[in-house]
């Protein structure tokens, strides 16, 4: 059983950002490096725990978790105007690091090294939060892994380019406070109405999980939510992408490990196809959408532990 460190480490802006490491069981004295796990847009990061508890319990690499400013249990931000995918990537190595100190400074039988190498592990949002992460740090991640995530802008597979322009030009002329209200009601009408938001996400193919297994820790998240860094991210989010950077990441020697799904919103199934050739390790699942992660649980752990093993072959 892995041995847990929770801890809080300040962004740039002073927002205190929520974080937990685990020990792998009977470590030695240094263990070979750090597992970031990093969540989407709109979660805390319970969708990836299954995943972190099966990395620990393999052993060779601290695994951290966190939450996104905004989500869970980090504070909201104290700067929205640094709510973008480039400042939480900074979040995210602020996080990795003040994880390794905590680690040095604990009783921990286990430790890391100030240069050990990071393997992150990303899911929706989180890809974009990777992605950045290494245009930052790029000689610092030897694996990365994306799980129903797009490298390109966050609206691209909801729908077309065109109408995903649209939608931000009239929310920026709204403006952010009224931006915000709307989409603060519709987080709590989802929150208030967690069945009803769940047979309709069934019914237009968005959702593919049971009520049990998603819609009640997900919708039941969504109080916690702040609705500004939710639009900020989106508005950012539609402006930019990364595919700049995975396009180069096979290439420069980072192994790369995509998990998508045929039903996924998270791009276009055109665009998700011809990622495979910039992966070296990649996955369509069958009849998996958005919520693959509770759906399509044991397959995911499967996969992913398949890739963390493929990266430790090639070292």
């Amino acid at each position: 059983m892995c041995d847990e460190y929770p801890g809080r480490v300040r962004a740039d802006d002073g927002a205190l950002l929520s974080y937990n490491v685990r020990v792998p069981p009977e470590s030695s004295t240094r263990v070979r490096g750090v597992c970031l796990f990093v969540n989407g847009l709109s979660n805390a990061c319970f969708q990836l725990e299954p995943l972190a508890d099966d990395a620990c319990a393999r052993g060779g690499r601290v695994v951290v978790t966190y939450d996104m400013r905004g989500h869970g249990m980090s504070e909201d931000p104290n700067d929205y105007d640094s709510v973008t995918a480039t400042n939480f990537a900074r979040d995210a190595w602020t996080v990795v690091d003040a994880a390794r100190l905590a680690l040095s400074a604990s009783d921990a039988d286990a430790d890391a090294d100030a240069d050990a190498d990071v393997t992150v592990v990303t899911y929706s949002f989180g890809t974009r939060v990777g992605l950045e992460m290494i245009r930052q740090r790029p000689d610092a991640v030897t694996c990365f892994v994306s799980i129903l995530g797009s490298p390109n802008r966050i609206l691209s597979g909801l729908m077309p380019h065109a109408a995903a322009r649209c939608v931000v030009w009239a929310s920026r002329r709204l403006g952010v406070r009224a931006s915000t209200a709307v989409v603060g009601a519709s987080l709590r009408c989802a929150s208030t109405f967690p069945y009803l938001s769940h047979v309709i996400g069934r019914a237009t193919g968005y959702l593919k999980s049971t009520y049990g297994d998603f819609a009640r820790p997900f919708f039941k998240s969504l109080n916690r939510l702040d609705a500004e860094t939710w639009v900020r991210c989106v508005w950012d989010g539609h402006e930019t992408g990364a595919l700049d950077v995975l396009r180069t990441l096979k290439s420069r020697g980072v192994y790369v490990g995509i998990i998508a799904g045929d039903k996924d919103f998270a791009a276009p199934l055109r665009d998700m196809r011809e990622w495979a050739a910039w992966a070296n390790y990649y996955v369509m699942l069958p009849n998996c959408a958005h919520d693959g992660l509770r759906s399509h649980t044991r397959e995911i752990v499967s996969l992913a532990r398949e890739i963390l093993a493929g990266a430790e072959k090639r070292k």
